[in-house]
């Protein structure tokens, strides 16, 4: 006779039944933190880290923020712009060009 690998199991997962006492501090944290700065990190979030990024490249290479370098790296980019201009276009219009 051959047996089962699963002869033991019983179909029913353990889980928490109470799981609202374990999550509900984290998202009260979250609600009070929302409400204490306004938002300001999820609408300027990305911009300070971009500022870091550029302050810190800056200052680890000297050539970084020089008028070639920036004109180099806006001119690879300027492609990239006008095709993610297109396409911004296309889906606003709904997908009919």
């Amino acid at each position: 006779m051959i047996k089962s690998k699963n002869q033991g199991y019983s179909g029913e997962i353990n889980v928490d039944r109470d799981w609202r006492r374990s999550v509900a501090p984290t998202l009260r944290f979250l609600v009070i933190w929302r409400r204490i700065n306004g938002g300001v990190l999820l609408r300027a979030g990305s911009l300070m880290g971009f500022a870091l990024v550029i302050a810190y490249f800056a200052l680890a290479a000297p050539g970084f923020l020089s008028v070639g370098n920036i004109a180099n790296v806006l001119e690879q980019s300027a492609i990239l712009g006008v095709l993610s201009f297109g396409l911004t276009i296309v889906m606003i219009a709904g997908g009919e060009a």
